[in-house]
């Protein structure tokens, strides 16, 4: 689903190699970045963004305790004299200059706890200028690189060597023939991490890919993989090692280094059938040794490339009590939308989700909330208490979240019927922003939402007019047919809107699947706009639709032909064809719909009606009173209502025993011109209740919207008739 994730500071140390020997090379690196996230997703057919923050992996194993700055932080304000760290920056300079790099080292060795930040960045400068002579087998070097990496993970510090990247590449070759595993590791990671794409390291890295990964640590190793995946570089020699040794890396490797693997896999979309069933295999020992992080991160991947993995999903079900009480918001976030895009069922994760929502919603921002509400909604999970809290939040939430985050979050809402209008309220508040930074599939899906929960936004639609041909040129068919849906959803008249959709047919009807095709077409008839060209494409596409398409989007396909007066053989004779699968899988409803567009068009069905009839009682047991009227009409003003009339019969008794109450005006109206047809065909139906003849005598005798549409159609066809309303005299009479 989404874009937004917290920055933080990663900072990585690497020591590079730039002597002639493996044993004797010396240069170093500090590196400073953001993590940033990808984009998340999706969303059930709504959206398909994902949800997951890139791993931040230590790079190095550090042996020391950290070095406290607790003294230097407590003698700051009682200092009096010099500034002992600009002191020792002065002499540290000194020295480098004059290449006396031991004498550096020993000032740390004694004065490190008092170290600054400046003092680290001064040594890493002086040390980088003098990589050429500095031993880094001496043990003062080592002690060094060790402490600089614990200050890097406590501080964050951001020091820089440019010019040492510059020689890494110039050097490339030589460093990765003579270097170290855990060396190349480091040093490709840090350049991931600076975004510096190093062409020349990375194919010296897949040249020597057999033996990096033979001779490495599963944590060199990851973190390799993981420097490729981050810069997008496909390293297929690489990754075909990864999975040669699947099975030691993942039996030796840490919960930490295996996520790092997988997670470089999913990025570049690299399956890796034997990887992940080794990971799968040990799920046991990651689950329980491994930190939230690095479990979100294992699932995550396994969720990217839809590989179900029942074992790895278990064991985090069995330890979601731990893993929501000891992750953070973004860990359990993304642990949840792993289950939910796998279609995960985890009552344990999701009831622990529950309980601890109060400090979830709180502690976690608009990214994270809109993740996990997304899975409760994707997986029907009703979590009162977490929905409750995001309607307490909702201004900030929406204030801080960005576009795709705040429709996710709506889209979850409107998934699970929950009204909201704090958030609804917030939404309409910052349309405008929502509108110009939001990407088409982000705006539709808080669109659908409105209408799904029926919350009008007047706001919010005036901006989907504003912005309509650069959301129809941008977006995608589906997209488009959501919002086309909303606005026709509330009744909401959009005329540039569906010019666009007119202007861009022959696109939505080639790259639109036939649910799609059929919402934007249900759309143009249900707010009356005649739309040639996309109709034109739909009868284009007939065959394809009608294949491929659900009894659900051919109904509503359908429907809107006859409702806006379309001819459109091509469709239809699909239809008869498609006959008995429409019958078998589809709804009631959408069966009489598709009887009833086949009946308004006067196009005969006698497949259709054929499947129907042998399908009858689960017709009537299954039906609502609008299909049952819808059924009746169509084959009342069909040539076959004598041939079918026990299913027609059948559906007639159906409907006039409904509750009156639950009966549409329209679908009176059809009721009582079925009765005066058969009448005059002289069939005697089934009499309606005392209560139903009342109402259909209040109607004032006028013609439904139907009848016209049929006394329409059958005055341009030329044909003279007379528009008679059914006689219903003798009911008024009693």
């Amino acid at each position: 689903m989404l874009s937004h994730y917290p920055r933080t500071t990663t900072v990585a140390v690497l020591k590079s190699l730039h002597s002639g020997t493996r044993n004797s090379s010396s240069s170093f690196l500090s590196t400073c970045c953001r993590t940033d996230a990808p984009p998340l997703f999706t969303a059930a057919g709504h959206s398909q963004y994902l949800p997951f923050g890139k791993p931040a992996a230590p790079l190095l194993d550090w042996r020391r305790s950290i070095s406290s700055i607790t003294n230097l932080q407590e003698n700051i304000g009682r200092r009096k004299g010099p500034n002992p760290a600009f002191v020792r920056n002065k002499k540290i300079s000194e020295l480098g200059r004059n290449r006396r790099w031991k004498e550096m080292l020993l000032i740390h060795e004694k004065e490190k706890e008092g170290f600054s930040h400046v003092n680290y960045a001064t040594m890493m400068s002086q040390l980088g200028r003098n990589r050429f002579v500095v031993d880094n087998g001496d043990p003062l070097f080592g002690a060094f690189l060790d402490d600089l990496g614990n200050q890097v993970e406590v501080r964050g510090l951001e020091i820089k060597s440019p010019n040492l990247f510059a020689q890494v590449e110039k050097h490339a070759e030589r460093f990765v023939k003579e270097g170290k595993p855990q060396a190349i590791s480091t040093t490709v990671w840090a350049c991931a991490k600076l975004e510096i794409k190093s062409p020349n390291l990375f194919s010296q890295v897949e040249k020597h890919a057999e033996w990096l990964v033979k001779e490495g640590k599963p944590q060199a190793t990851s973190n390799t993989v993981l420097a490729c995946a981050t810069l997008g570089i496909k390293s297929p020699k690489l990754f075909s090692q990864v999975e040669k040794y699947a099975e030691w890396l993942a039996k030796e490797g840490t919960p930490q280094a295996i996520a790092n693997t997988v997670s470089a896999c999913a990025k570049l979309g690299i399956e890796s059938p034997n990887l992940f069933s080794q990971v799968e295999k040990n799920a046991e020992r990651l689950v329980k040794e491994g930190d939230p992080q690095n479990i979100a991160n294992t699932v995550y991947a396994f969720a990217k490339l839809g590989i179900q993995s029942p074992n790895l999903f278990s064991q985090v079900e069995k330890h979601a009590e731990r893993l929501v009480k000891e992750g953070d918001p973004q860990n359990i976030a993304n642990t949840a939308w792993a289950c939910a895009t796998l279609g995960v069922e985890s009552p344990k994760l999701f009831s622990q989700v529950e309980k601890h929502a109060k400090w979830l919603v709180k502690e976690g921002d608009s990214q994270n909330i809109a993740n996990t509400v997304w899975a409760c909604a994707t997986l029907g999970v009703e979590s009162r208490n977490l929905f409750s809290l995001v309607e307490k939040h909702a201004e900030r939430l929406v204030r801080e979240g960005i576009p795709q985050e705040i429709a996710s979050t709506v889209w979850a809402c409107a998934t699970l019927g929950v009204q909201s209008p704090k958030l609804f309220s917030q939404v309409e508040k910052h349309a405008e922003r929502l509108a110009r930074e939001g990407t088409p599939q982000a705006i539709a899906n808080t669109a659908w939402a409105c209408a799904t929960l029926g919350v009008e936004s007047p706001k919010l639609f005036s901006q989907v007019e504003k912005h309509a041909e650069w959301l129809i040129g941008e977006g995608n068919p589906q997209s488009i047919a959501s919002t086309a849906w909303s606005c026709a959803t509330l009744g909401v008249e959009s005329p540039k809107l569906f010019l666009q959709v007119e202007k861009h047919a022959e696109r939505l009807a080639r790259e639109g699947t036939p649910q799609s095709i059929a919402n934007t077409a249900w759309s143009c008839a249900t707010l009356g706009v005649e739309s040639p060209r996309l109709f034109l494409q739909v009868e284009k596409h007939a065959e394809r639709l009608a294949r491929e398409g659900t009894p659900q989007a051919i109904a509503n396909t359908a429907w809107a032909c006859a409702k806006l007066g379309v001819e459109s053989p091509n469709l239809l004779s699909q239809v008869e064809k498609h006959a008995e699968r429409l019958v078998r899988e589809g709804k009631p409803q959408e069966i009489a719909n598709t009887l009833w567009a086949c009946a308004t068009l006067g196009v005969d069905a006698p497949n259709l009606i054929t499947f129907m009839e042998a399908n009858m009682e689960m017709l009537l047991k299954n039906g609502i009173a609008q299909g049952f009227c819808n059924i009746c009409y169509a084959l009342a003003i069909s040539d076959s209502q004598t041939k079918h009339i026990k299913l027609l019969v059948g559906m007639w008794n159906r409907a006039v025993q409904m509750n009156v109450s639950s009966l549409s005006k329209e679908s009176v109206h059809q009721l009582a011109q079925v009765k005066a047809f058969m009448k005059a065909d002289g069939i005697d139906l089934e009499e309606p209740p005392s209560e139903l003849r009342l109402r259909m005598v209040k109607m004032d005798n006028t013609a439904s919207r139907a009848h016209k549409q049929i006394s329409g159609m059958l005055t341009n066809l030329g044909f003279i008739h007379e528009n008679e309303v059914p006689p219903l005299e003798e009911w008024a009479m009693g």
